[in-house]
């Protein structure tokens, strides 16, 4: 009896792309950085790490999604004028096609670096609220949250160019 799933890859990369990896690195900033904890967890501790990063990023995916959508508009309109160009290549290739493929993976890329730069306001916010300091906003962490719309943007339009390479 052959085990069958309709799961496509693509599909557990972007959950880990646009939620483990960053809700990962938002908790170990929290750890490291806020709660000053700087010992190696043991491996339950990081299994627990982890899926808090991964609730973590899974709260804050509807607004790294709205950010997401600006950053794919924006690059739609700067490279190729047609809002929703990759997605409309995806459909032509076809879902199961290695440039699709690769298409869909870059899309995590870039919903990665959205959710970076959410979760580095909410680090912000929660570094405001624990320590109650007197500077407002921590100008390292702006400067780090627009590098990561930048990135996003950057990834975004070599995906659209992309796609315009496998539509002709």
């Amino acid at each position: 009896m052959a085990l069958k799933t309709k799961l496509k890859i693509p599909d557990l990369w972007f959950d880990v792309y646009a939620r483990l990896l960053p809700g990962t690195a938002f908790v170990a900033a929290i750890r490291v950085l806020l709660l000053g904890n700087v010992e190696v967890p043991n491996g339950k501790e990081l299994f627990v790490l982890a899926f808090a990063g991964y609730l973590f990023a899974l709260i804050t995916q509807p607004i790294s999604s709205r950010l997401a959508r600006l950053v794919w508009y924006l690059a739609d309109k700067v490279t190729s004028e047609e809002v929703g160009y990759v997605d409309k290549v995806k459909q032509k290739l076809g879902r199961s096609t290695r440039e699709s493929l690769i298409l869909s993976k870059m899309h995590g890329e870039v919903t990665f670096f959205c959710q970076l730069s959410v979760l580095s306001v909410v680090y912000q916010v929660i570094q405001l609220t624990y320590r109650s300091t007197q500077q407002p906003w921590n100008p390292c962490c702006i400067v780090i949250t627009f590098v990561f719309v930048a990135f996003a943007f950057e990834v975004a339009t070599r995906c659209v160019d992309k796609a315009k390479k496998y539509d002709s």
